[in-house]
């Protein structure tokens, strides 16, 4: 039974040994024939991979989603203009004297701005399949429930309501006109897929939150001050027994006793102030005379020495590293003549070690062959199971 196990066993490894060298023979024919090393067949792999033109719909999604091209990036502006000239339009249509003539137009430019958005949507969701995420119904559900994408929908929708339901069939109502006013600016959106505007916004946001939070708590502050002014000021008229306090300015005397008011300052602090102007004054000339200062032709040497010297070394590395990559003139191999150290040298030295690697390999295998043989030749010694009485 141990016997039959091993049998199988080198049988076994022998096949999966015979496998891996019949492709790698297949792998250097082909090379062979293409007259490549497999750095060579691999870096051509990489660029025909590059070089694979996309398909139809593949275009179509690039050409919509990733504006790369000039073509594309004119379609897209050409796409914000008319958008940001229809908001202009329709803010025109404010003026009393050519009211009737732009209501016309923008009426005119937003069925076809509506017509754009509804063929571009429908061109977006069917060529959205080229990718793998969006393949099928539940791929193209995907690409519906972006948030770009949901806001397209409800622009177009809320578009055509507009239209339908907001117009006579040649200009739209006065309630109409602001509908149409509110989804121009959020057409705004359609322009930036990538959400940059937002996400600049947000940065600016994070970055200036102390001083967002400063401003609140001023206007807080002087919200309650003024609160508390008026209050003031209408119970002291009230207590004086006039009830007609909106002529009245700010009570000059306090509700409970009068209080000294300094019309003018004391001498004491006018000279504090002037001293603290004069300081400024000299912090600002001391400033301004440095600023115009000419530069000094020693500090200016120094630099250009400095950035020569990191220039140098910049050099200097660079020229070990082509030292290292191509070999120098006078370094030469071990054991070998004439022969310099370079890089292809050493993947030539690797694959001379493959080859012999792959030599004792063959030379394991048709041992183990030749075991195999002899084995098959002896006869098995099958034993029969005693039977027990």
């Amino acid at each position: 039974m141990l016997k039959d196990n091993l049998y199988d066993a080198i049988v076994l490894l022998l096949r999966s040994m015979a496998a891996f060298f019949a492709s790698r023979r297949r792998i250097g024919t082909h090379l062979r024939a293409r007259e490549q090393t497999p750095w060579e067949a691999v870096y051509a792999f990489r660029q025909g991979r590059k070089l694979v033109k996309p398909t139809f719909q593949g275009r179509v999604y690039n050409f919509l989603e990733r504006p790369k091209e000039w073509k594309s990036i004119v379609y897209h502006s050409a796409i914000y203009t008319s958008i940001l000239g229809s908001l202009l339009l329709s803010v025109l249509t404010t003026v009393a004297e050519h009211k009737a003539t732009y209501s016309k137009v923008v009426y005119v430019v937003e069925i076809m701005l509506v017509s754009i958005f509804t063929m571009e949507y429908v061109a977006r969701l069917w060529s959205a399949g080229c990718r793998s995420k969006y393949l099928g119904i539940w791929g193209r559900l995907r690409f519906v429930t972006k948030p770009i994408c949901i806001i397209d929908l409800i622009i177009i929708v809320s578009s055509f309501l507009v239209i339908i339901f907001g117009s006579d069939g040649k200009t739209f109502g006065v309630k109409a006109i602001r509908g149409v006013r509110f989804l121009q600016i959020l057409r705004m959106l359609h322009v930036d897929r990538e959400g940059g505007c937002w996400r600049l916004l947000g940065s600016v946001i994070m970055e200036h939150r102390q001083v967002r939070l400063l401003s609140v708590k001023y206007h807080y502050y002087i919200v309650k001050t003024g609160i508390l002014n008026i209050s003031s000021t209408k119970f002291q008229s009230i207590l004086n027994g006039n009830e007609d306090y909106q002529n009245d300015s700010i009570c000059e005397d306090g509700i409970y006793g009068n209080s000294t008011c300094y019309t003018q300052l004391s001498e004491t602090h006018k000279n504090a102030i002037r001293a603290i102007r004069k300081i400024k004054y000299f912090v600002a000339k001391r400033k301004f005379q440095q600023a115009r200062k000419p530069y000094d032709v020693g500090d200016v040497i120094e630099q250009y020495s400095q950035g020569q010297i990191s220039m140098n070394v910049r050099l200097k590395e660079l020229h070990r590293r082509l030292d290292q990559m191509l070999g120098k003139s006078g370094t030469q191999l071990s054991g070998k003549n004439g022969k310099s150290v370079t890089l292809g040298e050493k993947l030539h030295q690797m694959d001379q070690q493959i080859q012999m690697m792959d030599r004792k390999i063959d030379n394991i295998s048709y041992a183990i062959h030749t075991i195999v043989r002899e084995l098959q030749k002896t006869p098995r010694i099958e034993t029969q199971p005693s039977s027990c009485s």
